[in-house]
């Protein structure tokens, strides 16, 4: 049972260290070193994306997207404005 037990929180402590690992620390550098503006670009670049898509899901999402489609297609003001 103990076996069971500490083979569980190891497995646990392993798992969470791996995950920490990802973010990437640029304060090891200097400030006005190539390597910190290479690694605050590079964390910048990533939140950005993750940022684009969670915006593209949101557009994709609403309403704005149909009413835009629509007023694409239509011929002029008046087919816009009908109602469906």
């Amino acid at each position: 049972m103990k076996t069971k037990l500490i083979l569980i929180i190891t497995f646990f402590i392993i798992s969470s260290t791996f995950s920490l690992a990802d973010v990437a620390n640029c304060d090891q550098f200097e400030k006005l070193s190539a390597k910190y503006v290479e690694c605050n670009a590079k964390k910048i670049k990533k939140d950005t994306v993750n940022k684009v898509e969670k915006s593209k899901k949101k557009f994709n999402n609403s309403t704005l997207k149909k009413k835009l489609i629509k007023f694409k297609n239509s011929k002029n003001l008046m087919e816009f404005l009908e109602k469906d």
